[in-house]
Formats: C-alpha cells, structure tokens, sequence
C-alpha cells in the first residue's frame, strides 16, 4: 500500500469515528417496531383472506367455461380407447371430422369406391361405375296420325249453317243457296252453296210428305277437301282413321267412324287405301 492510499485511510476512518455522525435510537424505538411488524401481520392476513376467496371464485367460473373442454377431453380419451379396440370413433361436437381417404377400408372389408374429377380419366387400376343405358320408349311400330286440316271443317252438327235434321222445306238456311236436284232415291237431293257454307255440295233431305219435297237433312255431302275435328281428311290414310276413331270399320263403300250418337263419317278412299272424300249422315237416314 501506498502513503496516499494510507493517508486516505487514515482520513476514513477520523471521519467515520466521529460521534457527531452518529445516529442514536429514539427511547420507543422497540415499541414502535413492535407496532409495525403488528400492522404488517395484520395486513397480510387480510390479503390472504380475500386471495382465497378469490381463488375459490375462479375455481367456479373455471369449472363452467372449461367443463365442455374437460368433455371434449374425455370423448377424445374415449374415441382412442375405441380405436385401440377396432370400434370407428364418433366425431366429437365442434371438432372438425377426419378428412377421408379413398384408400381407407369400410366396415366390413370394402373398400369405397373412388372418386374422379369430371373430364379426368380414370386411375388405372380402379373400376369405373358404367353410364346407364338410355331409356327408350318402345313404340307401335305404326307412324303418328297425320292432322289434316285442308278445306273446310264438317262437324258432327253439320257443314257451317247446313246443319243436319235442317227442316229444307220452304226457307233455308241463313247464307244457304239450295237448288232441287234429281236423285235415284225417295229422298229429295239439293245442290247447296253460300256463304253461310265453306263450301259448295250436295244435301239428301227426307220427304216431308208422299209426292212433295223438302224434309229434314239426312246426308251432307261437301263437293271439296273438308275434315273432320280430329284432323282426318283428304290424304288420310286407313290406318289414321282407325287410330282417331275407336270404334271406325270397314264396308263396301269405304271407311265409316261414329261421328256423335245420331250420326257417322263416311270415308270414299282410293285402292290405297287414301281418304279422297268424307261425308256426314244420319244413322237413321233413309236416303
């Protein structure tokens, strides 16, 4: 050591043995320790009494918020208990599902069959579910009946205003021209025409009474193409006219279908077989 460092040691030690920096305890310096310590204990006893109640608060609440998360826990223990017995697992609420796999066996040993994007070919290897083959309506073997609706319309009621069961004697009808014609029967024939047709023809009438003419319209013969409601006319074949009308039949004159209760169509057809010419009569006509 120096005779610097020795001086200043020296010098330390003057001042710190100096009774003037001395600090003397006061005459209730152990009461007033004692008195403090006291406040402490008592202080720490309080904060100990509201930690615990505290704490026990928490414990509650935790209980209600965490309990879902404690069963979630115990499904979850309980699906990997299952598993290790071979049991499939139950997906558990609000957790997400395994995704699936495509090489991944079903219960039973199958396997699930794949899945391919549309446009994609298939893997090699995996079998392909084969398109359904189209659905085809079988059919008759017959052509759909033709609709024809060349000329003028002849109704079960009749030809425009000439209408059958017509009284012709004296007046006729409205927009009809009739002019008397000779015929080989005991009917009186007319030849008709007007606008109050759609077109020109003859008309069979039943005499009114012995040697007079006139009577009632018994036979409507248009002189045109005409059809009927369900679209036969001229052009028609036999097989159309048997599949518009049920009860249609064959006679020496042709074709004939019913055309309401008290009267028929009368088809004139061609060695073809081809509707040429139709006509309206009375079933109880006597012409």
């Amino acid at each position: 050591m120096s005779a610097l460092e020795d001086e200043l040691d020296a010098e330390l030690r003057r001042l710190f043995g100096d009774e003037r920096l001395a600090v003397r305890p006061k005459t209730d310096a152990p009461e007033t320790i004692v008195a403090g310590a006291r406040r402490i204990r008592r202080r720490r006893t309080a904060m100990m009494s509201a930690s615990g109640a505290v704490v026990a608060v928490v414990l509650v609440g935790g209980s209600l918020t965490f309990g879902p998360f404690r069963s979630q826990d115990n499904a979850a223990a309980m699906n990997t208990s299952a598993l290790k017995t071979g049991a499939l697992p139950q997906t558990v609420a609000g957790s997400a599902p395994p995704a699936p796999t495509t090489d991944s066996p079903l219960p039973g040993g199958e396997s699930p069959l794949p899945t391919s994007v549309p446009g994609s070919p298939p893997s090699a290897g995996r079998p392909t579910t084969p398109n359904a083959p189209a659905k085809t309506t079988p059919t008759s073997g017959k052509p759909a009946p033709q609709f024809v609706t060349t000329g003028g319309l002849i109704s079960p009621a009749g030809f425009g205003n000439l209408k059958l069961d017509a009284y012709l004697e004296g007046t006729p009808p409205a927009g009809v021209t009739l002019t008397e014609t000779p015929t080989s029967t005991a009917c009186t024939g007319y030849n008709f025409s007007g606008d109050g047709v759609p077109g020109a023809g003859f008309v069979a009438a039943s005499p009114a009474t012995p040697n007079t003419s006139g009577g009632f319209a018994m036979m409507i013969v248009p002189s045109g193409p005409v059809h009927t409601p369900e679209g036969i006319g001229k052009g028609s074949t036999k097989d159309d006219v048997k599949q518009k009308y049920a009860g249609a039949g064959e006679n020496e004159s042709g074709l004939y279908a019913p055309a309401s209760t008290t009267s028929i169509y009368q088809f004139a057809v061609d060695g073809a077989n081809v509707v040429q010419a139709i006509r309206l009569v009375k079933t109880n006509s006597d012409c």
